[in-house]
């Protein structure tokens, strides 16, 4: 069983988050409810999601042999106006960085079978991916391409760049 344990630390709505393997971090709010000492629960939730699609994405790329050189999962979630302000809809773009040529299908099977395949709570998987990428653009000199992108740069044969863009939405 995975477990964390907030506690709070007495002061406004600070908190310290330990996970059972030790780590610790901490989460607080904008003033006036906290002292903007720490992230937002929110982000963090955001950057979890982030860290655990991407974690999966490094290992399926590795196992489908993909040149990668380095990943970053931008995460960015739209909340109600209203509280609870609960999130309307969470997008996840893959920026991808290449030391070689790769399988476009094989890379954009890896970033799909990390968002949808291993999510770790099969009973409530995120909708399958809603939009497909346009055609790579051709940007010389560039070793990361806009988000809206799916390919690999023609500007050379050891550095291409990928990202790929997904988008998940709450049921109305």
């Amino acid at each position: 069983m995975t477990k964390a344990t907030a506690r709070w630390s007495g002061t406004k709505v600070l908190f310290e988050v330990e996970s059972g393997s030790g780590h610790k971090v901490q989460v607080d709010e904008a003033p006036t409810f906290g002292d903007d000492a720490a992230m937002r629960p929110t982000e963090m939730l955001l950057g979890a999601l982030g860290g655990c699609t991407g974690l999966n994405a490094v290992l399926l790329l590795k196992k489908f042999k993909q040149p990668l050189r380095s990943l970053e999962v931008e995460v960015e979630g739209e909340r109600d106006e209203e509280w609870p302000k609960a999130f309307k809809s969470i997008e996840l773009t893959f920026h991808c960085g290449w030391e070689g040529a790769i399988d476009k299908k094989l890379v954009e099977q890896a970033i799909d079978w990390a968002c949808n395949r291993y999510w770790p709570d099969p009973r409530h998987p995120f909708p399958r991916r809603q939009d497909r990428a346009p055609p790579p653009r051709q940007t010389p000199g560039v070793a990361r391409q806009p988000p809206h992108s799916l390919g690999r740069s023609a500007a050379s044969r050891r550095v291409g760049a990928t990202a790929g863009r997904l988008t998940f939405s709450r049921p109305t």
